[in-house]
């Protein structure tokens, strides 16, 4: 195959990927890798479609492939790194820092490791990597959410909004970053906001699970179910010693009763205060149960 044919196949290659079409462009580098096993490029743009769609084992086999290939190549040890990040997280974290080392002024190298440490839950290193990063690439949306995220880890809630906001004025589209401002800001105590940035989340992806888990968290926390508890068992307490038994399992049932309709009465008004169209997801999520 000439070198023309070949950067023809790597071009088509990545303007599939780049339009989600990762069947298609499996089968043109399929095509490119039968006539040239060991040429790097194909071999790390495989590794990136097997990535791309949940395919990690075979991506860290094309990824170490193109490692052996070409040694001193960042971009090998980077998709190396990712593909083994869900089930072989120590050996994702040494490819993380290989890219590095071989190539450390490129920010997607540090990114890389900074994912690496924050799935070890090494904060420090993490928020470093990220820090180094940010430095390199200070236009990147990338760097602020993983900075979030470290933040977020830490609950160190008003630092983590800090970054999700910064976050979302480079890249507004950012679906992670409205979701963890969303999560910062319910635990800010700012239940309101919370609800509209998680509620704005799941707009910009209905598939992804994320945000609706976290607007239904967010929902839930907005109703004073402990303090009718509280006061439920308070009220059992005083009057357990001056009735018998029966009075008392029949003031139990009553007083359940009360507390099962103070609930829906206060989970109305509660939903009541949300914006409308939150309410009526929230009324679909329970329809579809």
């Amino acid at each position: 195959m000439s070198n023309q044919e070949t950067s023809t196949i790597k071009n088509q290659a990545r303007s599939l990927i780049d339009i989600s079409r990762f069947a298609e462009a499996a089968n043109v580098l399929s095509h490119g890798l039968a006539v040239e096993p060991r040429d790097y490029e194909l071999l790390c743009l495989m590794s990136q479609v097997m990535l791309r769609t949940g395919r990690d084992p075979e991506a860290a086999t094309y990824a170490e492939q193109a490692i052996a290939v070409q040694p001193e190549g960042d971009w090998g040890y980077r998709l190396r790194s990712f593909a083994l990040r869900n089930y072989h997280a120590r050996e994702s974290l040494s490819s993380a820092k290989r890219a590095v080392e071989v190539h450390p002024q490129e920010p997607s190298n540090w990114h890389t490791l900074a994912a690496a440490e924050l799935h070890l839950v090494n904060l420090d290193g993490a928020r470093a990597a990220a820090q180094q990063m940010q430095a390199l690439a200070p236009e990147s949306f990338l760097s602020h959410q993983l900075l979030a995220l470290v933040a977020l880890k830490e609950k160190k809630y008003e630092e983590a909004e800090a970054h999700c906001r910064r976050e979302l004025a480079i890249n507004p589209n950012s679906y992670q970053g409205m979701n963890n401002l969303g999560v910062a800001l319910l635990n800010r105590g700012k239940k309101r906001e919370a609800v509209e940035a998680l509620n704005l989340a799941a707009k910009m992806d209905p598939s992804h699970e994320l945000a609706r888990r976290n607007l239904r968290i967010a929902a839930d926390k907005s109703l004073p179910a402990a303090l009718i508890l509280i006061v439920f068992g308070f009220t059992l307490w005083q009057l357990s010693d001056s009735l018998d038994v029966g009075t008392l399992i029949l003031l139990v049932i009553g007083l359940s009763l009360v507390v099962l309709v103070s609930f829906i009465v206060l989970q109305r008004q509660t939903l009541r205060q949300l914006p409308p169209e939150t309410q009526n997801y929230l009324k679909s999520l329970d329809r579809s149960r």
